[in-house]
């Protein structure tokens, strides 16, 4: 039930999100435009027409309230206002960068420096205060004992008590726990439940336990009364735990990669629409880099190299080719490797979907074959990219298995703002790539 609250929660707040945030920017238009008409401002000029904005107001009330959303601002992790606007910040801070950036490589329109800064201010006021009053909602609600769920516990004294003090620190959760009973006292749960309005048991048992409550997890589905089992019954410290669906069957899922949202249904489109971009703007590029590397030595301009991808597929990499028969480096090719252009061929491979933009760099074959544990293979849950987490970190070359180290630290720690941020400080360190030479993987 607490999931499908959520659900609804996050959904009201995002379209709530979306509405503030189209009264900021109609707010930001008209007060820039009203600004132009007196005579102390009136070297702002006037805007254009409100039509001319319309994509980028469209794309304003998608950005905003899908940033606020993957920064966990509805989330129940989120413990204080302080929290919240910080949160608030950061998500307008990124929506606006995005938006210039979207409107400036797909020439949506020229957006003026006072109405995107306007606009930015009073959305983040705005939210900032929407946040706010539903704090001040909340707490008033639970102040007079309204929208609180009566809990009853079942486990030892250990487990429960862990229980009791995470809910006193978290009163946001609306929980209020009427009693605790050990498994010596599950044949009374009954009673209980007719004594008190409860709307949900919570089980903390381990897994050699669950015989013992099956007759009580009865009991609760008999009266209508929900019942919570606690997911710890193997100790696997990475796993994700999720609830899947299959026909009639439900399943507990297990997941250590980054699971299927809209942060990776978006990384997959923006790889796409990228590489597709970049392989159209830099085709003459592309053909004055192979009539180079012809006219230099012989052999073909692309080189192709089997690498091993997500869940261990194999595909073939292409590459610049730089070096003639023996190894030498052919003065194109020392250019081509030390500014990193001769990665360039890997938006082919992006746009057939073998890899991204961001991602564990591909391995060759006889590298997996050095995967002596099985954890290791974690590494292939994410399909490999072009730049990666260790290059931020470790331009130079690393040990195998700190590489390792790193790679999985980034998989398990995934966010789409993580791999804008890869994204944004790869730049430099292509600059810095000239005068020494760059690791190849």
């Amino acid at each position: 039930m607490y999931r499908q609250q959520r659900h609804i929660y996050k959904r009201l707040n995002n379209l709530t999100d979306a509405v503030i945030t189209a009264a900021s920017f109609i707010l930001a238009y008209h007060v820039r435009n009203n600004l132009a008409a007196t005579a102390a401002y009136a070297y702002l000029g006037r805007l254009a027409s409100f039509e001319y904005y319309a994509t980028i107001f469209a794309l304003s009330c998608i950005i905003w309230p899908l940033l606020t959303n993957w920064h966990g601002l509805y989330s129940t992790h989120t413990r204080d206002l302080k929290n919240d606007v910080i949160v608030i910040f950061r998500s307008s801070a990124e929506a606006m960068l995005l938006l210039i950036a979207i409107s400036y490589l797909f020439q949506l329109a020229v957006i003026s420096r006072a109405l995107i800064v306007g606009f930015a201010v009073t959305n983040f006021v705005l939210l900032s205060l929407k946040a706010s009053l539903i704090r001040l909602y909340s707490a008033y609600q639970r102040s007079r004992g309204k929208g609180l769920k009566n809990v009853i516990l079942v486990g030892e004294a250990g487990s429960t008590s862990k229980v009791i003090g995470l809910l006193k620190g978290r009163p946001e959760l609306g929980l209020n726990v009427v009693g605790v009973i050990g498994l010596d006292q599950l044949a009374g749960i009954r009673d209980l439940l007719h004594g008190h309005a409860i709307d949900q048991v919570v089980f903390l048992v381990g897994r050699k336990t669950l015989p013992d409550i099956e007759e009580a997890m009865f009991i609760c589905e008999e009266e209508g009364v929900e019942a919570w089992l606690a997911t710890d019954l193997f100790e696997l410290t990475l796993s994700r735990l999720e609830i899947e669906e299959l026909g009639d069957l439900r399943f507990i899922v297990f997941r250590t990669a980054p699971p299927l949202s809209w942060q990776m249904v978006i990384k997959y489109f923006l790889d796409i629409a990228f590489a597709a971009l970049f392989l159209t703007l830099l085709s003459p590029i592309f053909l004055v880099t192979v009539i180079l590397i012809r006219l230099g030595s012989k052999g073909p301009a692309f080189i192709r190299q089997e690498r091993v991808g997500l869940r261990g597929k194999r595909f073939t990499l292409y590459k610049f080719r730089s070096m003639i028969d023996g190894g030498k480096v052919t003065s194109i090719g020392r250019f081509l490797r030390k500014s990193g252009m001769d990665e360039l061929p890997q938006l082919i491979n992006i746009l057939k979907g073998e890899m991204s933009f961001v991602g564990p760099r591909p391995h060759i074959p006889e590298e997996v074959a050095l995967y002596v544990h099985g954890w290791q293979r974690r590494r292939l849950s994410m399909k490999p990219g072009i730049t990666c987490h260790r290059q931020i970190l470790h331009p130079q070359k690393v040990t195998f298995d700190k590489g390792m180290e790193l790679d999985l630290n980034y998989i398990d720690n995934w966010s789409l703002g993580k791999d804008i941020a890869i994204v944004i400080k790869t730049i430099p360190l292509i600059l810095s790539r000239f005068g020494r030479e760059r690791i190849d993987n």
